[in-house]
């Protein structure tokens, strides 16, 4: 039998879930960079798989094989218009040889760059906070601190710490 990670007769649909690296996109991060969506799947080593993505109006804004090491594919916004509703993405992965079709819905927030002030994004990767201001690029990490995130008078007793947690990342 082929080393194909099914057995006869089992068709086990692999878990998979993909999700836009950060929220919102804005249009300087298109102009900048790659947007790019997150994956996590279970597939095995020697097994590999097409990624398509399309948005709500079937325009297709990612197609490529993938395998079990990828966790980040690149996300073209070319033709997709920034807009305040979130556009409905459908990611759906095909397992080569045999296996089966899973597909994943997510949503993506892709918004016209604001006229002033500052923009406040999710980074969905390390689960941080970036913020730039209009005229910024790239978005620094941020780490917020008030009322609710003073963690005891931790951090207000040494504020050194603040220091020391910016260098771990």
């Amino acid at each position: 039998m082929p080393p194909t990670g099914f057995f006869p007769g089992n068709r086990k649909k692999p878990e998979f879930t993909c999700q836009p690296r950060l929220q919102p996109y804005l249009t300087k991060d298109v102009d900048h960079g790659t947007p790019s969506l997150l994956l996590m799947t279970t597939l095995h080593q020697w097994h590999t798989a097409r990624l398509t993505v399309w948005t709500e109006d079937n325009q297709v804004v990612a197609r490529l094989q993938i395998n079990s090491s990828d966790s980040s594919v690149p996300l073209s916004l070319e033709g997709v218009q920034p807009r305040v509703e979130p556009y409905r993405l459908l990611c759906s992965l095909e397992v080569f040889p045999q296996g089966p079709r899973v597909d994943w819905h997510t949503s993506l927030v892709y918004l016209p760059e604001p006229a002033n002030g500052s923009v406040s994004q999710l980074d969905a990767k390390t689960g941080g906070l970036l913020v730039r201001g209009v005229s910024d690029y790239p978005p620094k990490p941020i780490f917020p601190l008030g009322f609710y995130t003073d963690f005891g008078g931790y951090i207000a007793q040494n504020l050194t710490k603040l220091r020391e947690l910016k260098q771990q990342g």
